[in-house]
């Protein structure tokens, strides 16, 4: 099998089963009607994640060689999948931070951040080493829905900072789902974005296999008002 005859079956399973799923359609639904949440949005993130991970898991080893998959290989059966279900999201992401911005009365547009390529790369040097693709498989195809995920904190982390640089006072609230471990468990709470803003913060890191959601409403917060003299902003 041609490593183009493998991408195919890899594009066209993850179409089939996103458009046959019911939650996918449930919260696409949700999505049109104005009433989506980050929360809906992780699980759509979530869900499509799952399903590239698993037309991953079938058709991946039919471009092995040897047991392994190499680099070469590796990006041209992983890169453009990854990034097709990146702009899936963005473009829910976009109508989902546009309905939150209007029912908050903030006419601002949605700020959409472009696809990590570095953890793409990253991804891809992780299954391209020097270890068999068997034992590397679990760890990749956490990492894809990982990505997934991603998209949906850094859309949250982008808006909130769009929006707090605008004179708005963002809400960022992180919550642990089921017995998770100690640290998402640490992490996990309700912030005012301006504390937590700082590049790295751990509100919106991520472990593999990690299931919290970050989420931002920009009707949680309230508006700052900056003294033209001394140029502090607040509430």
């Amino acid at each position: 099998m041609t490593t183009d005859e493998i991408l195919k079956l890899i594009e066209d399973g993850w179409n089939a089963q996103v458009h046959e799923s019911r939650k996918v359609a449930a919260l696409q639904k949700k999505i049109a009607d104005g009433l989506a949440t980050y929360d809906d949005a992780q699980q759509l993130a979530t869900e499509t994640g799952k399903i590239l991970a698993d037309m991953f898991r079938q058709y991946l080893p039919e471009a092995l060689e040897d047991g392994k998959l190499y680099i070469e290989t590796a990006n041209r059966l992983i890169t453009r999948p990854l990034l097709k279900n990146c702009g899936y999201m963005q473009g829910h992401m976009y109508t989902i931070q546009e309905a939150l911005n209007q029912k908050a009365g903030i006419g601002l547009k949605p700020v959409i951040p472009d696809a990590n390529l570095d953890q793409v790369n990253g991804i891809i040097r992780g299954v391209t080493g020097s270890d068999p693709f068997e034992q590397v498989q679990a760890e990749f195809l956490d990492q894809v829905v990982n990505f997934m995920q991603g998209l949906v904190d850094d859309t949250a982390r982008e808006n909130a900072d769009f929006h707090w640089k605008s004179g708005l006072n963002p809400v960022i609230r992180r919550t642990a789902l089921g017995k998770c471990c100690p640290w998402c468990a640490a992490v996990a709470g309700t912030y005012n974005y301006a504390d937590v803003r700082d590049s790295g913060n751990d509100v919106f890191r991520r472990h593999r296999n990690c299931h919290c959601t970050v989420e931002y409403d920009p009707s949680d917060g309230s508006r700052r008002r900056q003294n033209v003299y001394s140029k502090r902003w607040t509430r």
